[in-house]
């Protein structure tokens, strides 16, 4: 007959010992794995609910200030226009903003030593007081709304910001002409423009026109932007913001704004290869144009403006603000 090992047997308790207390091992750190995720993930739902997760890092914030933007089709659409969704995004974060943009409209629409620009396609007013809002097809059916001006729009007073988005009107100066005179053709008009009196502020974006496909021909019609022709576009406008910051006229100080090159963040929209169709077609661009904005509102410096190729002497950085005076 078999007999049973014995209970008692020394290394059958060792090994009895070992068992449980490796499965007790085992259990605590299961336990232990557990608490820790479950603590990681409050711990993360906590900080995403207060704004401080990586995934919802908040925005340094800045003083509520006073900003006008001005701007030509491109900025009327509502959810899809850059002016009117930067009015929003700024007003939201507490903002006094006032947007005006008229279709068509160029610089010069709203100079007050200019014939008055009345648009017959689409046009957005947005202030404290209320909204003036015409879409085309409201529009087409009125006799036009006069563009105001730039007295009528600062009311003799400096803005903390300017948003200038404007150039895409002005392919009309480029476009059958050689792109040197074309290009001197846009830059004196921006200089003109941000040598008004009543263009004043504390500090300003011009941001430049986005990528398009074509343009409106002098016969009718639509002919092609080419590449080459939208880097005219924006050395004109470089150049004409140069000009200013050296000065308006003689011993006159400057007036500096910040140039915003679209071109990288913005493609062709489909359609009339102009206007964009869908706020998804302008949301890098809106992005950009509100960091900048939010630059200059903390007060970022603004960069050297002398960069185009053979620019003759590098700015003085004591150049003045767009205000006129001295920084």
């Amino acid at each position: 007959m078999r007999m049973k090992p014995s209970l008692r047997n020394p290394a059958r308790l060792r090994l009895s010992a070992l068992i449980t207390a490796t499965l007790a091992a085992a259990r605590a750190a299961t336990t232990l794995a557990a608490t820790t995720l479950a603590a990681t993930t409050l711990a993360a739902a906590t900080l995403a609910a207060a704004g401080d997760s990586p995934a919802a890092t908040a925005e340094p914030s800045t003083p509520p200030a006073k900003i006008v933007i001005l701007g030509d089709s491109l900025s009327v659409t509502e959810g899809v226009g850059l002016g009117s969704r930067l009015d929003r995004e700024l007003r939201s974060s507490g903002h006094h903003v006032t947007t005006v943009a008229s279709c068509g409209s160029s610089p010069n629409s709203y100079r007050d030593d200019k014939p008055v620009y009345t648009t017959k396609c689409s046009y957005l007013k947005r202030d404290s007081t209320g909204e003036d809002y015409l879409p085309w097809e409201k529009i087409r059916k009125t006799a036009g709304k006069p563009t105001p001006k730039l007295q009528a729009i600062f009311h003799g007073e400096t803005p903390d910001l300017a948003i200038v988005q404007q150039g895409t009107n002005l392919y009309r100066l480029i476009l059958g002409n050689s792109l040197e005179k074309g290009t001197e053709a846009v830059a004196q008009q921006v200089f003109e423009f941000l040598k008004s009196d009543s263009f004043r502020a504390k500090a300003c974006l011009w941001v430049g026109p986005p990528q398009i496909s074509k343009y409106y021909g002098e016969r009718g019609g639509m002919v092609r932007v080419r590449q080459e022709q939208m880097q005219a576009m924006n050395n004109g406008i470089r150049r004409g913001l140069e000009r200013a910051a050296q000065g308006l006229s003689a011993g006159t100080p400057g007036k500096r704004c910040r140039f915003m090159d679209s071109l990288p963040v913005t493609e062709p929209p489909l359609g009339d290869g102009i206007h964009h169709g869908h706020a998804t077609q302008t949301d890098k661009w809106l992005a950009e144009a509100k960091k900048e904005s939010l630059a200059l509102l903390r007060g970022s410096p603004l960069p050297d403006l002398s960069i185009l190729q053979g620019s003759p002497k590098a700015l003085d950085p004591s150049h003045c603000t767009i205000d006129g005076n001295q920084k």
